[in-house]
């Protein structure tokens, strides 16, 4: 196993079982289901299941203990972020591409869309975290 420039993110794909895809794919149909009918509290919940999943497959219980709890922290934001529809519908399909690499045995194109998973995943965030603060976003400072 290496670990990335960028952190863990490359792990989890070399370390990947059949069983651990299997599960991936699992939370990943749930996870569409309940963003099609729009339920905020299960699109959490998968949402939350698939990066607990991502964590197991990396066969550390250091790392996994450590991300978990900093996961679980922005869960409300997530929340509040995952009932703006096409912030669901762009997590489910970052999660899609993560999970097609991952069962494609490919973890480069694995780590590149957590990559662009993870900045897209703090962008919505702190977006989120601004709106709930009241602040506006769409005015340049001068």
């Amino acid at each position: 196993c290496r670990a990335s420039d960028h952190g863990i993110v490359y792990i989890p794909y070399v370390e990947a079982t059949d069983e651990d895809v299997e599960k991936l794919r699992k939370i990943l149909e749930l996870q569409e289901f309940y963003t099609q009918k729009h339920d905020a509290d299960n699109i959490k919940n998968f949402d939350t299941d698939f990066h607990a999943e991502m964590y197991l497959c990396t066969k550390s219980q250091n790392l996994y203990f450590t991300l978990e709890p900093l996961h679980k922290k922005g869960i409300k934001y997530r929340k509040a972020s995952v009932v703006r529809t096409n912030n669901a519908e762009q997590s489910y399909e970052e999660h899609k591409a993560i999970f097609e690499a991952i069962a494609a045995g490919d973890p480069e194109a694995a780590e590149a869309a957590a990559l662009t998973h993870i900045k897209n995943a703090r962008d919505r965030l702190f977006k989120e975290e601004d709106n709930q603060n009241g602040i506006d976003d769409s005015t340049e400072n001068n």
